[in-house]
């Protein structure tokens, strides 16, 4: 029979044998080191890890940390644990090999560079559950089987399962190596976040960035560990929220990054204002969010857009689509006895908005002609003298046979 202590150090030593020989096997002269340490016995270098194992430090247990061990399964016994130790800021729990996570709503301090180091390599039950240690177990049976790993993050909205993903790929980026090469694929894992939660991610009554989508990331790595690709697959996007919100909530993060942080040059070209004058934003009556700068992260998906290969004139053409597509929301239609009338009565440079929704799409002249023809035989159309004046500047003269215009 071993000790309590004599099996504690082997499992270390087993954890740090498997390290090594990773090491080895990505070619690191670092594991020729560790090597050395290793076989000169029990004064081996352990004692730096040694000091960030969290049951060493007299921390404060809390419940169970694997619900399996609860002398009485039930409901009420398993929200009683999960209470007591989200109320010590213990949010991570364990029934089996599933891991819990209660959403705290606040920073955390233990997602730091010490806890990948002390997750590294160690056996699930050395230290307190964490999303980490659930990562580093994935990614192990993926190296030492050479066996495709997947993890399913499910919840309801505000849960923390965009969170969670960020963090668990955080993690094997962290833990896996590589060069230049390698460095270039994690960016794009990483950093082409933003780009998604822009397109996908809106205000809801429940959380501030709810993602309004399913996203299956896939990561592709060498048999060394290290991520050499990978694929981002989208699902069930809620396209109804482009042109309606409930009270309160917001549509995608992109139309108001880019209405708020456009520079006055992107403004002009592409023709927009404030938030509320959109139909399609104003609805809601919701514009700004908590905790939120709409302005910064709108420079933040710029960013992602060159992080993910997109050229200048690609995210141009991106933002004069989100363009029109406010633009178009503008444009209103009702019938009068035998006329269509395209806006109503009072409302000035409909036609006007028609023009500036094709040449924020980016049409020439032929294409705003084609949409006059969508717009032809019995429509009519309300121009003030600002919009008659823009539609002279900016269509071709085949176009105007083509209206029964209106001045308003």
């Amino acid at each position: 029979m071993c000790k309590a202590g004599e099996t504690t150090q082997a499992l270390r030593w087993e954890r740090d044998l498997w390290r090594l020989d990773r090491g080895v096997r990505q070619g690191e002269q670092r594991g020729a080191r560790e090597r050395l340490e290793i076989l000169q016995g029990p004064d081996l270098v352990l004692g730096s890890k040694e000091r960030y194992h969290w049951q060493t430090q007299n921390v404060k247990q809390s419940g169970v940390d694997d619900m399996v061990l609860l002398s009485k399964i039930s409901e009420e016994a398993i929200v009683e644990n999960l209470k007591k130790r989200f109320m010590d800021d213990y949010i991570f729990t364990y029934i089996g090999p599933v891991l819990i996570s209660v959403n705290p709503f606040k920073q955390l301090p233990y997602f730091t560079d010490r806890e990948i180091d002390m997750y590294q390599g160690a056996a699930q039950y050395e230290n307190p559950p964490h999303i980490y240690a659930l990562a580093d177990n994935m990614y192990r049976n993926m190296l030492i089987d050479g066996e495709n790993q997947c993890v399913i993050i499910s919840g309801e909205s505000g849960a923390g399962k965009t969170v969670a993903a960020k963090y668990i790929m955080g993690y094997v980026s962290k833990v896996s190596g590589g060069g230049p090469k390698v460095q270039h694929v994690k960016d794009i894992i990483l950093k082409s976040n933003p780009l998604l939660e822009a397109f996908g991610n809106a205000k809801t009554v429940r959380n501030n960035n709810s993602s309004r989508f399913g996203k299956y990331f896939e990561i592709q790595f060498s048999r060394g560990g290290e991520p050499d690709g990978g694929r981002i697959s989208n699902f069930l996007l809620e396209k109804s929220r482009v042109v309606s919100q409930n009270p309160g909530e917001r549509s995608f993060h992109i139309y108001y990054q880019m209405l708020e942080g456009a520079s006055p040059e992107q403004r002009e070209n592409l023709g927009i204002t404030t938030p509320d004058y959109y139909y399609y934003l104003n609805q809601s009556a919701s514009y700004k969010v908590d905790d939120m700068n709409d302005r910064q992260e709108f420079q933040e998906t710029l960013t992602a857009m060159d992080v993910v290969g997109l050229s200048g004139e690609e995210q141009a053409l991106a933002l004069q689509i989100v363009a029109g597509i406010l633009h178009l929301g503008n444009i209103s239609f009702r019938e009068s006895g035998n006329l269509t009338w395209a806006g109503e009565p009072g409302l000035s440079s409909t036609l006007s908005l028609g023009a500036q929704s094709c040449f924020s799409f980016g049409g020439a002249h032929s294409q705003i002609h084609e949409l006059s023809r969508a717009f032809s035989g019995k429509a009519q159309f309300p121009v003030d003298a600002t919009g008659m004046s823009y539609l002279q500047k900016n269509t071709c003269p085949k176009t105007w046979k083509h209206y029964k215009i209106i001045t308003a």
